[in-house]
């Protein structure tokens, strides 16, 4: 788009509004402004940044289920951005049923796991790319009968409500 404009008196100043709609997410030069004063040519340029919504989904589920006590059963947690933009201190919180005992887990960030509360606290993954995923796999042995249920949370920056996922397990005798 070009626009010409007649010259502009001296101490006035000339506003020009533009308003766009994003296609896609990018860091681009979107604009340029060109202006001969005095036989010299100016130019400025303008970046714009499009910032698009981050998409995370929380997925969970167990290996073996019904398990039989004293069996064990891994837990498999992955989240993964659909979105168009980035999360950043992406932070995985697990409960493990009381009816459950912690035997292990993995992932992309070392864990502590909590035996007051039986949660296990991943620590942040600093940023979670458009299309990326993390897996989790959280190791666990029946020692109750019961129909229980792990739970995940995921927390990011970009969003302020935890992400919920739940799996539920029967263990039998």
């Amino acid at each position: 788009m070009r626009w010409k404009f007649a010259e502009i008196p001296s101490k006035q100043h000339l506003e020009i509004k533009v308003t766009t709609r994003a296609i896609a997410s990018a860091y681009r030069s979107l604009y340029s402004v060109a202006a001969t004063f005095r036989g010299k040519k100016f130019t400025a340029y303008s970046a714009v940044r499009i910032m698009g919504p981050s998409g995370p989904h929380l997925s969970t589920y167990d290996t073996d289920d019904p398990i039989e006590v004293g069996k064990t059963t891994m837990y498999v947690i992955t989240t993964r951005n659909e979105g168009v933009s980035a999360i950043t201190n992406v932070t995985l919180k697990d409960t493990i049923p009381q009816e459950m005992e912690f035997i292990k887990a993995e992932g992309p960030t070392d864990c502590v796991f909590d035996k007051t509360t039986h949660e296990l606290h991943f620590q942040s993954v600093a940023i979670l790319q458009p299309g990326d995923k993390l897996t989790y796999k959280i190791v666990c042995k029946a020692i109750k009968e019961d129909l229980v249920k792990n739970i995940a949370r995921l927390k990011y920056d970009e969003f302020d409500k935890p992400i919920i996922d739940e799996e539920g397990t029967a263990v039998y005798k």
